[in-house]
């Protein structure tokens, strides 16, 4: 529904149509004996494979749900469905035989806001290399997601020959859906008017920087960084921040 100035109303639709992603029941691999290319992948799919492309980065001639003859690594592969082109991304890691015994943890467990500051710890190995969707060498790694991720990590050993034999771990950290308040862009209005902000319906509470505590203030006067800090039901804060300028009238001398 759209209004015009003038008071006309015209009305349109849509239909959106959502279709599901491909249904990913597990990913059997079988292990590489170090420094052999002797590893599997097998993706088992809730439908047929036959209702699939499997669009393997790292091999692209090969659309099975099936892989032979891998090495170690991290395999990014991406599950698509034929009938609707939904898709769904998975990084497939082949460890190896007889590498140290990798594990990742998390200091925090539960799902956390939008930007929260966690601390991942590697163990299990000598050398550690964090590959995705980070880069570091070290043990622990702090890593602040604004949604749900995955994160992968390589530990390995060097035998006399400096020959590498690795393996790998991965956690999934779960992250509130991240909704921040929208203030729209800077505003500039004339002197003596007065407009509505509105700091959006979907929350428990609503903070602003001029003291107010309902949804939608008004506002008369210009304002340098007018912020809102708002809070969800999953007790998460957001900010969004507007500056505002009121801009005298002409003056008029009859």
């Amino acid at each position: 529904r759209v209004t015009h100035n003038n008071g006309c109303i015209k009305f349109d639709t849509t239909q959106v149509v959502e279709f599901p992603l491909p249904v990913i029941e597990e990913i059997i691999t079988v292990k590489a004996s170090c420094g052999f290319n002797n590893g599997s992948a097998e993706v088992v799919t809730g439908l047929d494979p036959s209702n699939y492309i499997f669009d393997w980065k790292d091999f692209p001639d090969s659309t099975g749900n099936i892989m032979y003859n891998l090495g170690r690594g991290i395999y990014d592969l991406d599950i698509i469905s034929k009938e609707t082109g939904c898709a769904r991304n998975r990084k497939v890691q082949i460890s190896e035989t007889g590498a140290p015994p990798v594990e990742v943890s998390a200091d925090i467990t539960e799902a956390i806001c939008a930007g929260t500051a966690i601390t991942l710890t590697a163990s299990g190995a000598t050398f550690y290399t964090w590959t995705d969707p980070i880069e570091s060498t070290e043990t622990e790694v702090v890593v602040e997601p604004y949604s749900t991720t995955t994160y992968i990590v390589e530990g390995y050993s060097l035998d006399a020959q400096n020959n590498k034999c690795s393996a790998f771990a991965e956690i999934t950290i779960d992250v509130f859906p991240y909704q921040p308040p929208e203030l729209g862009n800077d505003r500039v209005a004339c002197e003596g008017d007065e407009f509505p902000l509105d700091g959006g319906g979907t929350y428990q509470s609503w903070n602003w920087s001029t003291g107010e505590s309902d949804r939608v203030i008004n506002i008369s006067a210009s304002v340098d960084s007018l912020w809102i800090e708002v809070r969800d039901q999953n007790d998460c804060s957001m900010r969004d921040t507007i500056n505002i300028e009121f801009r005298p009238l002409p003056t008029v001398d009859l």
